[in-house]
C-alpha cells in the first residue's frame, strides 16, 4: 500500500521525544529548544508522529468502507473520537 516503514511506531521509552519502529528502527527524532519548542510539545510532537500509521489506516477504513459496512456520520464521528482518546493527543 505504502513505501513508509511499517507500524506500530511508538515513542520511545527512555527518550519520548523520540519514536521507533519495531523495537528499534528511528522514525523521528523531536527535540526542544529548536524554535523555542518546549520539552512538552516535543513529546507531544513524537506522540503525534508515532500515531501517523495508525492515522493514515483510520483515513483509508473511513474513505473506503469494507463492504456491507455502512457508516453513518455519527459513526465516523464516533471513530474519530475515540482514535483520539486512545492517542490522548489533547493530553
Amino acid at each position: 500500500m505504502s513505501k513508509h516503514t511499517q507500524g506500530p511506531w511508538i515513542q520511545a521509552i527512555h527518550s519520548p521525544t523520540d519514536v521507533i519502529a519495531n523495537g528499534e528502527t528511528m522514525i523521528a527524532m523531536t527535540r526542544e529548544g529548536l524554535n523555542g519548542i518546549s520539552r512538552e510539545q516535543a513529546i507531544a510532537n513524537a506522540r503525534l508522529i508515532a500515531a501517523a500509521p495508525d492515522l493514515l489506516e483510520l483515513v483509508c477504513r473511513l474513505a473506503s468502507p469494507d463492504q456491507g459496512e455502512l457508516l453513518t456520520l455519527a459513526d465516523y464521528h464516533q471513530i474519530a473520537q475515540a482514535q483520539i482518546r486512545r492517542l490522548s493527543l489533547d493530553a
